[in-house]
């Protein structure tokens, strides 16, 4: 009895799993639009005429011209016989039906066998023409100029009584046409609409379902089910290079769908054969046969996944636009490309018929058919029926946003797009589809644009640009199996100069051995793989990940060693600098060397030191109110030089380390005690020394014996003073190397030394000095990490680092380089490191200086990276004042993206009841960072503003709280910091 149930419900589980293995076939149909002859267009011009009635000329020639398709159509076997939607403007349908001319006999003719063939749909489709007084008169377009996608809030309605008026009288004439060729009721016939009179997407939604009335209170004789093409379609193959591929419940936006909605839309492509702009904002379409085929072998491999995945099944469709004018032979001239379209469609119809119409899979299931527009919505209502309140297609944004990309093969799209099918190939059951491929805005790149016939066509670029003794194509591969799986070596389908590239994902395929199968694989160029834009997101609660600390430090002071610019301690205390470290890069006057002169002098006489300079400096850096660090430098007595090639201040290791020590002791005596003599402010930390091992002169040995000497010195001062100070050692630049170098340029040996010589010692040592030099903001966090991880090692797990000096971003900055600009690199550089060693114990922070070196070497310029001469702060001192700022009114990190190479940070601060926010967001890249807000779904924004920096100073902006609610974009190089409030 249970072998009887397993079996059964195995066999039920296998009829659910082949349904959904069962994909329906691709349904392609050719859509037709015959246009008005009664605006002065070009389809309005006759070619084989030259008559005095150029409008019944053109008519009669449209006529001929549509009977000879229809004929042809007729020609070909049933199964592999095209098929049509023709839609009509009533003027042309009402001409029609008044002609006495043999080309119209004709064509009603036709129109009647291919009906009665199953050959055809037919419907409405109108122009900005109405009918009045008895003729037909051209109306005036409301969004001409206005892109229907990108700028929906742009578009205007149509009056009620002109749309409403003017498509009644489309419909009247052809539903007689229709009644006239069919015999059957034009309501059950006349189902579909391409139209002009809708304005938004959302009225014209409302007119097409007979539920706009004018005020006569008249509404159209019969609904539409369905809308077709236009502009809800060709704007998806704007953003994406693709038309969409299932009929949709036609929402308020050009590509959204509301399941509830009562009419379907129908995507098509464009014109057979074009590749130029039909419309505003159309400037990526391309239609062109070699660009339809490689849309159908997307359209193919994306079935074929979905089929080998077992996902629910889709109403599948394919189609493409022609019109009566466009079939001219290639005879006529033709200097605008748009007439003779005839061998476009031919070989369009030639490729589908031979390559995948009437095919079947391995399971004997058809792969895709002819079929007309009645019967793709005859499948898709079934569809329905069985998948209620299912989305068939949605994509609810007005531009290209892959994060939104609403089909599988999102990896074939961005490198398929603006390509053109070369060939398609089989070898013993591997398939292998050709591209050759343009730049493309799609992609992010400068758009490249082909013409007909293959020929490309760009706007004039730059010259420094333009391709030089090379192709501006380059090829894409896609490889795949329609059944089963094999295993390969890369290599087979790669040459050295590419790279291969999963068509799901996007991303590169790293294994040494592929297996491949439905699932398709692209082979690219190497150099023009990026990798992708990673996503940011931010959480918005009440979780508490530790205090933000904003970390602004200096090197040098608000001191100005250069005549030529003024000191700076009034305009960094309104920016809330917090830390000044000096003398270093200030000049020989307030070093060891000039202020003990005299080697051989006694070190407790006053008489023995000179501390004028010294004090003069103190007498400007107090204004800043900021902590100071103290460096003491190099050797008493002389010995002090610029060291090329940046000219930076060095001099000579210690000769006498307890005499030394002894002096600097006496200098923080006056410092802090006043010893000999007032002094004008006092210092927080003493640094031993800047960059012992390199511009200090020692050997690791000299260092270990210096500190010792310093420490107990100051350890004794510290004893007896009542103003102690914090004893800094180490003091390295430190860099990352390559794992395998022979020395460790991040120094973690000598810095384990260090710190086993100070444990053995009992030494006082209240914080690690490093100096992380490193032109990314991800390098200088990973080096303070591990440091951090190499204190825990040994015992310390609470020591703090101290970043006496941090990072260099002259790479990154030209010479022409604004100052504004320049300030800006730093103030992102500076605000993503700080953000990521936030909880890396890091008790303080200095990088850049505020006011100009003392080098000889260095030019005069009238502003440095913090303030310009005249003291107007850049963004750079902008962002220490608002990051202080913040760290007061939300002081509480409740969230931060994690440290990439990207080198984009962000966090999210809270205040201590969770009401106030503030989000900092840095990027130190040159590409656009998104980040995203997770604000709680019951919590509503009451206050929203960003952080503006203009002409020096801050300003708050009110931003919409709805615009929290989509990705922030984050421009190169710059900061946003939005503050809002939750209730």
């Amino acid at each position: 009895m249970r072998a009887l149930m397993l079996s059964v419900c195995l066999g039920f589980w296998g009829v659910i799993a082949a349904q959904h293995n069962q994909q329906p076939p691709i349904r392609v149909t050719i859509l037709v639009h015959v246009e008005d002859v009664t605006s002065d267009s070009l389809w309005n011009r006759p070619v084989w005429r030259r008559s005095d009635k150029p409008a019944e000329d053109a008519f009669r020639e449209r006529c001929d011209n549509l009977a000879r398709m229809l004929h042809w159509a007729l020609q070909f076997p049933q199964q592999k016989r095209p098929k049509f939607l023709i839609q009509f403007n009533g003027d042309f349908a009402e001409r029609l039906l008044a002609s006495k001319s043999k080309e119209a006999s004709k064509l009603l003719g036709q129109l009647r066998e291919a009906w009665e063939a199953g050959l055809i749909s037919l419907g409405t489709h109108t122009h900005a023409v109405t009918k009045r007084g008895g003729g037909w008169h051209p109306l005036p377009v409301p969004n001409r100029s206005v892109c229907p996608w990108r700028q929906p809030s742009r578009l205007k309605d149509w009056d009620a009584d002109t749309a409403v008026g003017a498509l009644r009288a489309h419909i009247e004439a052809v539903d007689r046409l229709i009644r006239k060729i069919t015999d059957c009721d034009p309501k059950s016939v006349n189902t579909t609409i391409a139209g002009v009179f809708g304005g938004t997407f959302a009225r014209r939604v409302k007119l097409y379902s007979a539920k706009l009335r004018d005020s006569a209170k008249r509404t159209l004789q019969h609904p539409f089910l369905a809308e077709t093409g236009g502009e809800r379609s060709e704007g998806f193959v704007a953003l994406f290079g693709h038309q969409m591929w299932q009929p949709f419940r036609a929402g308020s936006n050009f590509a959204k769908e509301n399941t509830k909605a009562p009419v379907v839309f129908l995507p098509f492509n464009g014109t057979v054969g074009t590749a130029a702009s039909h419309m505003p904002g159309c400037d990526n379409t391309d239609f062109s046969t070699s660009a339809l085929k490689r849309q159908f072998i997307h359209l193919y491999l994306e079935r074929l996944w979905h089929k080998a995945r077992n996902l629910p099944p889709k109403i599948w469709m394919f189609g493409f636009t022609i019109h009566p004018y466009n079939l001219y032979p290639d005879s006529v001239r033709d200097g605008s490309g748009l007439r003779t379209l005839r061998q476009s469609l031919k070989e369009m119809v030639n490729w589908l018929n031979r390559n995948f119409i009437g095919r079947k899979d391995e399971r004997g299931n058809l792969i895709a058919k002819w079929a007309t527009v009645d019967e793709v919505l005859a499948a898709f209502r079934e569809w329905e029926k069985r998948n209620p309140n299912c989305s068939s297609f949605n994509y609810p944004a007005n531009e290209t946003d892959w994060r939104l990309y609403p089909y599988k093969l999102k990896g074939l799209a961005f490198w398929a797009a603006n390509s053109h099918f070369v060939a398609l190939r089989d070898e013993a059951g591997v398939k292998c589809c050709i591209l050759r491929c343009l730049p493309t805005a799609i992609r992010g790149e400068q758009n490249w644009l082909w013409q007909k016939r293959g020929r490309r066509f760009v706007p004039q670029p730059p010259r420094s640009i333009r391709p030089r003794h090379a192709n501006a194509t380059f090829e894409v591969r896609i490889w795949w199996r329609d059944a089963g799986t094999e295993k390969v070596r890369p290599s087979a389908f790669q040459n050295p100069h590419e790279i291969l590239i999963d068509a799901v994902t996007g991303k590169p395929v790293t294994t040494r051995r592929l297996t491949l199968s439905q699932r398709p694989i692209i082979a690219i160029p190497q150099h023009l793989y990026k990798p992708p834009i990673p996503e940011y997101s931010l959480t918005l609660s009440n979780k508490s990940l530790g205090r933000f600390r904003p970390l602004n430090g200096v090197c040098g002071s608000g001191y100005s060693p250069k005549s030529h610019f003024p000191h700076l301690s009034d305009a960094l205390k309104e920016c809330h600098c917090q830390f000044i470290r000096f003398p270093q890069d200030d000049g020989f006057r307030f070093t060891l060397a000039r202020i003990f002169a005299d080697r051989k002098a006694a070190v407790a006489s006053a008489g023995s030191y000179n501390f004028a300079p010294l004090d003069e400096y103190l007498r400007e850096a107090a204004k800043t109110g900021a902590v100071a660090v103290w460096t003491a430098l190099y050797d008493i007595g002389g010995g002090d030089r610029w060291a090329p090639p940046d000219f930076s201040q060095a001099g000579s290791p210690p000769r006498n380390p307890k005499k030394w020590a002894q002096v600097v002791k006496h200098v923080v005596m006056h410092i802090n005690d006043n010893w000999a003599g007032r002094s004008p402010r006092r210092i927080q930390f003493v640094e031993c020394y800047n960059k012992p091992t390199t511009l200090g002169g020692c050997s690791p040995k000299q260092y270990l014996r210096l500190y010792t000497e310093f420490a107990k010195a100051l350890s004794e001062f510290n004893a007896k003073t009542k103003h102690p100070v914090k004893l800094l050692g180490f003091s390295e630049a430190v860099r990352l190397g390559h794992p395998y170098s022979r020395r460790d340029p991040s120094k973690i040996a000598l810095a384990k030394r260090f710190i086993r010589h100070i444990l053995k010692k009992r030494l006082q040592l209240d914080a690690l000095a490093i100096h992380p030099y490193a032109t990314s903001p991800y390098h200088i966090y990973l080096l303070v990490r591990r440091y951090r991880k190499m204190l825990q090692q040994e015992g310390l797990p609470n020591l703090p680092l101290a970043l006496t000096e941090y990072g260099g971003i002259s790479s990154h900055i030209t010479r022409t380089e604004s100052p504004e600009s320049a300030s800006y690199k730093l103030a992102t550089f500076q605000t993503t490191v700080k953000i990521w060693i936030q909880n890396l114990g890091v008790c303080l922070a200095a990088g850049a200086r505020a006011t100009p070196p003392a080098s000889p070497k260095r030019p005069k310029r009238n502003w440095t990276l913090f303030f310009k001469k005249d003291k107007t702060p850049l963004p750079a001192a902008l962002t220490m004042k608002i990051l202080f700022q913040l760290s007061k009114q939300t002081p509480i990190i409740c969230d931060t993206t994690q440290p990439d190479a990207n080198c984009f940070a962000a966090v999210a601060l809270r205040s201590k009841n969770a009401v106030s926010f503030s989000i900092i967001a840095s990027n130190f890249s040159k590409q656009e960072r998104y980040l995203t807000l997770n604000i709680p779904q019951n919590k509503k924004v009451t206050y929203a503003a960003e952080v503006r920096f203009r002409n020096g100073r801050i300003e708050m902006r009110r931003i919409e709280p709805k615009i929290l609610r989509k990705p922030l974009v984050v421009k190169p190089y710059r900061l946003r910091i939005i503050v809002l409030r939750l209730r």
